[in-house]
């Protein structure tokens, strides 16, 4: 499952960053179902975000989640077949180390490319590696998306070698809901992860490793929007099978409809902020605050100029930034003679205007910040908010279908550097 980065979007443009955060924790699962972390066993991948010294211009990081599968819930569906939730519990017991081996298979394969993992985090209907980046170059994308079903094919060998030593019985007919060798139930627990998450139904791995293929021939945009769209389908196909037999399936096929449409939807939006400038997204010649001033001046300000966002100054010092939304807040709470720190934002963060935007908008996430403020040679030069990154990108997706030599000059987005 992948969990859009810090720049993702909606494709409406609107809302940049709250719905990057309602993307996240849809396609994560964390709206169907809570989830188990086990950071404690992930310690050595355990990726810590980087401090930015001084708001300094600095290059961002995505914030992404491979996948997992939906299928780590084989258990329930495979051994505990439609039966009620019970057999489904029974069966969960040795879910844990598949579920677990499977997605630490991701991390370390991930690793070796030098790609870290967050932590990991189960769920009843599916596993989570949250890593810093997906992977766009499909070689690599192809070794990490196999590699958590090659550690559950390499695990059920493992099993089957030691209950044949044992002489134990192996065959699925010998696995029981209650009771029976747990050994067999955790290699055929094995078998059916690495089956399931290596159907095409994006963005479980199967779904993965097919826009990796794709990606060989077609590029990763063209790629993803094929797999997306197979993802969905099959999304499709669990949700009528779960209508008619186990209602599993219908959680599945919601967990696969909305990575498959997140993915695509972050994706496009990445296309959109290709080579684009802070300076693109900014809103220019801001109204300048100081710490005295009154919050119903800011509302003129807002009203007249039809600004976002403001920056605050003292002594020469950018301090914080007064938002549209913190100003309606205070008024509520504080009225109109109070000042403007009483809706002062101090997350704030600093970005030269031939900054690339998708880098300045991953550390503002980061900090959990409302607004950018862009400056260069110790003057402010203008404010970038979710509103004004939305108006630049809904624009560029109504212009990106028109070749290039067609659009007027001031449409024609690329960054351009002095000297």
């Amino acid at each position: 499952m992948v969990r859009p980065s810090a720049e993702a979007v909606h494709e409406d443009g609107n809302g940049v960053l709250a719905i990057a955060r309602q993307l996240q924790k849809l396609t994560a699962g964390r709206q169907l179902v809570s989830g188990v972390k086990l950071g404690d066993l992930l310690e050595p991948f355990r990726f810590e975000p980087e401090q930015h010294p001084a708001r300094s211009v600095g290059a961002g990081e995505d914030d992404v989640t491979d996948a997992l599968g939906p299928g780590s819930d084989l258990a329930g569906c495979v051994l505990g077949g439609a039966d009620t939730a019970t057999s489904g519990a029974h069966s969960q017991a040795p879910l844990g180390p598949g579920g677990v081996a499977h997605e630490l298979g991701h991390a370390l394969a991930a690793g070796h490319y030098g790609i870290r993992t967050r932590d990991i985090t189960l769920y009843p209907i599916g596993g989570v590696a949250s890593l810093e980046r997906i992977p766009e170059n499909p070689r690599q994308e192809f070794v990490v998306a196999l590699a958590g079903p090659a550690v559950n094919v390499a695990l059920a060998l493992l099993l089957s070698v030691v209950l044949s030593i044992a002489k134990l019985p192996s065959g699925y007919e010998h696995v029981k809901l209650v009771g029976g060798s747990f050994l067999t139930k955790l290699m055929w627990v094995n078998v059916s992860l690495a089956l399931f998450n290596l159907l095409p139904a994006f963005p479980m791995d199967g779904g993965r490793v097919l826009r990796a293929a794709l990606g060989f021939k077609l590029g990763h945009g063209r790629a993803t929007e094929i797999a997306a769209r197979v993802g969905r389908a099959m999304a499709l196909g669990f949700g009528l099978l779960g209508m008619f037999g186990n209602p599993m399936l219908l959680f599945i096929a919601l967990f696969v409809w909305t990575g498959a449409q997140g993915e695509a939807s972050l994706v496009r939006v990445r296309s959109l902020m290709r080579d684009v400038a802070v300076s693109q997204a900014m809103t220019s010649e801001p109204v300048v605050l100081s710490p005295g001033d009154r919050l119903s001046e800011v509302v003129e300000a807002v009203v007249t100029r039809g600004h976002q966002a403001f920056p605050v100054l003292r002594d020469g010092r950018v301090v914080g930034v007064v938002t549209k939304d913190g100003v309606l807040a205070a008024l509520a709470a504080s009225g109109p003679e109070a000042p403007v720190l009483a809706a002062l934002d101090e997350s704030f963060e600093l970005a030269d205007p031939f900054e690339r935007l998708d880098a300045a908008l991953a550390r503002l996430e980061a900090k959990g910040g409302s607004a950018l403020v862009v400056v260069r040679g110790g003057a402010i030069l203008g404010m970038v908010t979710r509103h004004s990154v939305g108006e630049l990108l809904t624009m560029r997706e109504a212009v990106r279908v028109h070749p290039d030599t067609h659009r007027p000059r001031h449409l024609r987005f690329r960054i351009h550097r002095k000297g």
